[in-house]
């Protein structure tokens, strides 16, 4: 289960970089009103006839679709295994709120396509939102079968002792008692 969830935030986090390529590409290629004004639907249909600007908008909200279920599937599997987990708790409600904000920004940008403020609104909610899937597929990655991998612990008395070795590697070796760290 641990391994299907890494894949799944791996495939997860490269589908919403998928989905704010898309999103740019809707927005320079002026096909926006590809759909029409309706909104989830194109054109009033499930499956409408495919123009140019139609495909485009049209393969943004089928992808947006599909992005939104791996997203909620990321988040379920998330927390069924990690759900004591601190970043689990704040990065699980994060995915979703701006997964369902970034939609209804995305119809609001269709409804009202001149509105510089929800266009831009919109694009910024969006990457909030590739973020938290980001940061959720890097929890999880970093995880090793449940549990964090380890660190190497510092030792601090001898960090502290050698706080004197910093700075550009001529000045550390300059300094008595400091090794190169190469």
């Amino acid at each position: 289960m641990y391994r299907v969830l890494k894949w799944l935030s791996v495939v997860t986090a490269c589908g919403m970089f998928v989905v704010l390529v898309m999103g740019a590409l809707v927005t320079n290629t002026g096909s926006a009103q590809g759909c029409g004004g309706s909104w989830p639907l194109c054109k009033g249909q499930f499956i409408p006839e495919m123009a140019f600007q139609t495909l485009v908008e049209f393969s943004h909200r089928a992808v947006t679709g599909a992005e939104t279920v791996l997203v909620l599937a990321l988040a379920l599997g998330t927390l069924v295994l990690y759900r004591q987990r601190r970043e689990a708790q704040v990065l699980v409600p994060l995915m979703i709120v701006f997964l369902f904000l970034q939609a209804l920004l995305g119809g609001l940008a269709v409804m009202f396509p001149e509105s510089p403020a929800v266009l831009a609104l919109h694009f910024g909610i969006s990457l909030i939102s590739f973020a938290s899937v980001v940061l959720t597929a890097a929890f999880i990655m970093g995880l090793q079968g449940g549990a964090v991998q380890h660190m190497p612990q510092v030792d601090h008395q001898r960090r502290q002792q050698n706080h004197h070795c910093t700075g550009p590697a001529p000045i550390r070796l300059m300094t008595t008692n400091c090794a190169d760290p190469a």
